[in-house]
């Protein structure tokens, strides 16, 4: 057999990644899952989502291998929340890397569940990496690697890799104190990440690679912790167990069923001040209070990250397209008149450059002087190329509560879509979100919380439905489908608006494009009964605001919003009200025309993210 040509084997190699990035995708249920490779990188940057250049030739094994890093990317996006990751983390190097090595492990044994094809593929980069281990490796990778067989031993009920019999043995002394009664525990939380680190840490401070000092979050009760959504003050030293006062409540103590009590006027200023010797714990149930106001999540058990196919079949989603086609009858024209707006906008805006010294295209009179004094040169060519804005993403965050049903939703999903097609034309990479819940008054988190003996100040107490109807690398014409998902009956439930544009800002901050523009449409303030019941007064709406002051403060992202008969210019510093749906196209066409023809806002460093 001939050997292949060097053209040959690049072109194999760029199909092997184009496959690697699909089936990372596929695995990850995130269409946005931007995969990249890089030379001579030894080790997988997961939460980057790099892998190795994958060698000229490949062999059976090395493919694997291989197929094992991409899975291992997949996973980690599918079933990893980074800002618990980031929050539950030690501070100590070598802790966080146990730390960091046993989350690995429990997202790899909760992804291959029903996935064996992906659990053999990891199998084999296990048993590679694991060979790249020797006596002159740092001991806590050794470390990190062992603790992680222990675990996925357990997990997984796999054997241990030959090879990982003898990195176990390497470290069995520092590893005595996991004993079964710690992977049992380990066991039964592996499906909630942040009871799941809560154990870890407790695990390591047994070891004592931390001594629990510098991170009070991790002694505080399991049932008042803070969630990944928190936008908790940076200096806050630790979670305080829940009291039984709460200021922003309108009842006396005595009055509260639920042992909320009022805030008095006069105690703002004179907390710190009281005369405490009447009251030994008054302090403790102030700060216990303030600590019940900030925002948190029960449990994220339930929530989940969803593409339209994986609830809706794609023949019923063909026909909820067709029923939203007919639904927009006299919309068409307006919204394509605008849209038209919108291109010539950003037509006239592209800035048109020349590549010089071409074999072919119009000829370069400047140069002709060359032919001219030496009549062997030959003649150049010029040819124009328009530089369209290849490095904007705009991400449209849809509503899709309840209150959104009917003529809304449909406006709301043609807009998005006509929309959609005219910037991808003009070359801006477009993603549609949406946001609900699971059910009504509650899901499954608050049946967990009513077993659990309805503890105060529970959190938020839903189950959230996040959609991704087109990621931003999605071309329209394969995602246009989708948007009639937003017509299904029983689709559309209640809303918690700050939680999810803290999802779409941190999808957005993962976007390559120098420019993110990211635009809300809603249609009330968040609404959910079941953790409304449950928590001090304004629990969601304080939450939103506080989102929204932090993501306009990073000037990364450009943040405006449109309210659908609802104020938002209350929340939002970019905002607009309109009270008739039908607006909605000129509006969002205006909003996006302002913000092209404004200069790229200056780069700043971000102090944290959400």
């Amino acid at each position: 057999m001939p050997e292949k040509s060097p053209s040959e084997i690049a072109a194999e190699l760029d199909d092997l990644k184009r496959s690697l990035s699909a089936c990372a995708r596929a695995v990850s249920h995130d269409e946005s899952l931007a995969v990249t490779f890089e030379r001579g990188q030894g080790v997988v940057n997961i939460g980057g989502s790099k892998l190795s250049e994958p060698a000229a030739s490949l062999d059976s094994e090395a493919l694997s291998a291989t197929r094992g890093q991409a899975d291992a990317v997949a996973l980690w996006r599918a079933h990893h929340d980074e800002s618990i990751h980031q929050r539950r983390a030690p501070a100590d190097p070598v802790a966080k890397r146990l730390f960091d090595a046993v989350e690995q492990t429990r997202v790899e044994a909760v992804g291959t569940r029903y996935l064996d094809g992906v659990a053999s593929n990891l199998e084999v980069n296990l048993s590679k990496r694991l060979s790249g281990l020797n006596n002159d490796s740092d001991y806590s990778d050794i470390l990190a690697e062992g603790l992680g067989l222990l675990l996925r031993q357990k997990l997984t009920n796999r054997p241990v890799p030959e090879r990982g019999r003898e990195v176990l043995s390497h470290c069995s002394e520092t590893l005595q104190k996991v004993s079964p009664e710690w992977l049992d525990r380990l066991f039964e939380q592996r499906h909630d990440q942040q009871a799941f680190a809560q154990q870890v840490n407790d695990l390591l401070l047994e070891m004592n690679f931390t001594d629990g000092a510098e991170d009070g979050e991790y002694a505080a009760d399991a049932d008042d912790e803070i969630d990944n959504n928190d936008i908790a003050d940076d200096d806050s030293d630790s979670d305080l167990p829940s009291g039984e006062s709460d200021p922003s409540d309108d009842m006396p103590e005595s009055e509260g069923d639920e042992g909320d009590a009022v805030d008095d006027p006069e105690d703002d200023s004179d907390t710190q001040g009281a005369d405490t010797s009447e009251t030994p714990g008054s302090s403790i149930q102030e700060t216990s209070s303030e600590a019940a106001k900030k925002y948190h999540v029960y449990t994220t058990e339930f929530d989940e990250v969803i593409a339209p196919l994986d609830i809706c079949s794609a023949t019923e989603l063909a026909k909820l397209r067709e029923r939203l086609d007919e639904h927009v009858g006299d919309l068409q024209s307006s919204v394509g008149r605008f849209a038209n707006r919108l291109q010539r906008h950003l037509l006239a805006n592209q800035n048109r450059t020349w590549d010089f010294d071409q074999e072919e295209g119009v000829l370069d009179t400047a140069r002709l002087t060359r032919v001219v004094t030496d009549p062997m040169q030959p003649l150049s060519f010029k040819q124009e190329k328009e530089s369209k804005f290849r490095d904007t993403v705009v991400t449209l965050l849809i509503d899709n509560s309840g209150s959104m049903h009917g003529r809304s939703i449909v406006v709301a999903a043609s807009c998005a879509d006509v929309l959609a097609n005219t910037l991808e034309r003009c070359g801006v990479s477009v993603e549609i979100l949406g946001f609900t819940t699971r059910a009504w008054k509650g899901g499954q988190s608050r049946n967990k919380w009513v077993i659990a003996g309805q503890p105060h100040h529970p959190g938020r107490l839903n189950d959230l439905r996040h959609i991704v109807y087109k990621g931003a690398d999605t071309p329209w014409r394969r995602g246009r489908n989708h948007l009639g998902l937003m017509l299904r009956k029983g689709l559309l439930k209640e809303n918690i608006d700050g939680e999810s544009l803290t999802w779409a800002y941190q999808r957005i901050l993962l976007r390559p494009e120098r420019r993110k523009i990211l635009m809300v449409i809603s249609d009330g303030a968040p609404i959910d009964d079941s953790t409304l019941s449950a928590n001090p007064g304004k629990f969601l709406e304080r939450h939103l605001q506080e989102v929204i002051k932090q993501v306009e403060a990073d000037t990364d992202v450009e943040l405006t919003a449109i309210g659908i008969g609802h104020d938002v210019t209350q929340y939002y510093k970019r905002a607009a009200t309109i009270a008739n749906v039908s607006e909605l196209a000129s509006v969002m066409t205006t909003q996006l025309v302002e913000l092209f023809s404004q200069a790229m806002p200056k780069r700043k460093r971000r102090a944290r993210r959400l």
